[in-house]
């Protein structure tokens, strides 16, 4: 039987700690519900540490340092190799694309900042990928694929790549994408390990220390697994809504009638249910108190494993319920959580020495811009490293009002 899907939150979370340290928690809420819109924020003004981890291929040249002061496409040349403005405002371009679609207006001293950002960026990119050819750091696509399958057995032995894969695809995450993500960090942790060694080492005692001071975060709550049979009103015409109510009442307990009689609940479901879960049989996966909305909860909580619930209504209509599945309360033992947690705080460490490894490889760089030129690099005035979330296990994203699969309906 599979552990609960707020695990599996739990798995993606830590893993996006990996990747993306320094930058604020991931909000990822998994299970049988319909794709959520992504709300897209406007990009800010990213510190040193973010900068090296954005992974932006640069088509660079080498030119002479007349052609240099001849070719105004030019904005700055690094170690001999050029930036030109076309790549610049291919970066830029995203932002003001976003700014145009919400209707906001791009001043000149605005624009002048999100050049100069994403400037910085294309720079330290290209010092990064010289490093790495420098200190001939190779990652490949196997070292990837058993980080990740090593992450996800941590916390759940029966979870493949393949159902991480699909979960992740039904919250909107490029896949693939998301994997470049890890390649590109477990280069940087290797180049971390060259220029700091031993200075990211995370020993097991340090792992224990923190698993012994928050115990809090290692807390699994009481969880049920439950399939429903949704029949919704079938108008929203408030002249009619009571006739629709009464109807869809009267079906659901026609239908819970056969079920009682013998008929199988995930066949019924799949035949009758209104909700994006009838594929699956209605099946919602684990969910712990409050991941419902009060009545669905009350009612699924209230039932022993194999047992079905009466007619139910809800905002969203009228649902049969059965619990296919129980979890105690548990706190996880250390050697489950161990792999987490040394990820988690070897990445809090490398996230303080990557603005130190920044600021020394812009120190050694030729970097030249331009006679004439007034655009330069955003210089943070000081480097803001947020700690990546310590809490492990605790589930992520918001806490669900509405039964998991009928979400926006």
């Amino acid at each position: 039987m599979k552990v609960g899907l707020s695990n599996f939150a739990c798995i993606i979370m830590l893993v996006l700690v990996f990747i993306f340290g320094c930058q604020p928690e991931q909000q990822i809420s998994t299970g049988q519900a319909e794709p959520q819109t992504v709300v897209k924020s406007e990009p800010s003004v990213e510190t040193e540490a973010q900068a090296v981890e954005k992974v932006t291929p640069v088509e660079t040249e080498k030119k002479t340092a007349q052609e240099i002061i001849e070719d105004s496409n030019i904005v700055v040349t690094v170690n001999g190799t050029v930036i030109t403005n076309a790549q610049l405002q291919k970066e830029v371009k995203p932002i003001l694309d976003y700014r145009d679609s919400i209707n906001q207006k791009t001043t000149p001293s605005l624009l002048e900042r999100y050049e100069s950002q994403r400037l910085d960026g294309l720079i330290t990119n290209l010092l990064k990928e010289e490093q790495m050819k420098a200190n001939n750091i190779v990652v490949t696509g196997e070292d990837v694929n058993s980080f990740i399958v090593k992450m996800i057995k941590s916390s759940d032995p029966n979870m493949t790549m393949e159902e991480m894969k699909s979960l992740m695809e039904a919250r909107g995450t490029d896949f693939e994408q998301w994997k470049e993500a890890v390649h590109q960090r477990l280069r940087l942790e290797r180049l971390l390990e060259v220029k700091y060694p031993g200075q990211t080492d995370v020993s097991e005692e340090e792992a224990k220390k923190f698993y012994d001071e928050n115990q809090r975060y290692f807390k699994k709550p009481e969880m049920v697994r439950a399939s429903h049979i949704l029949i919704e009103p079938g108008t929203s015409d408030p002249n009619k809504i009571e006739q629709a109510k009464a109807a869809a009442k009267q079906k659901a307990q026609g239908i819970l009638k056969q079920i009682r009689d013998g008929a199988d609940f995930a066949e019924m479901a799949k035949t009758y249910s209104d909700g994006p879960s009838a594929k699956n049989g209605g099946d919602l996966g684990f969910k712990s108190r409050g991941q419902w909305i009060p009545a669905f909860s009350d009612a699924a909580f209230s039932l022993k494993t194999g047992e079905i619930s009466d007619v139910v209504e809800t905002s969203f209509g009228y649902h049969i319920i059965t619990v296919t599945g129980q979890q105690d309360a548990v706190i996880v033992p250390f050697e489950q959580a161990e792999d987490s947690i040394i990820n988690a705080l070897k990445s809090r460490k490398q996230q303080q020495l990557i603005p130190e490894l920044i600021k020394k490889w812009k120190e050694d760089a030729d970097i030249v811009y331009p006679p004439g030129s007034t655009l330069r690099a955003y210089q943070p005035r000081k480097s803001t490293i947020r700690k990546p979330p310590v809490n492990l296990l605790k589930p992520s994203g918001r806490t669900n009002t509405e039964p998991a699969d009928s979400g926006n309906q």
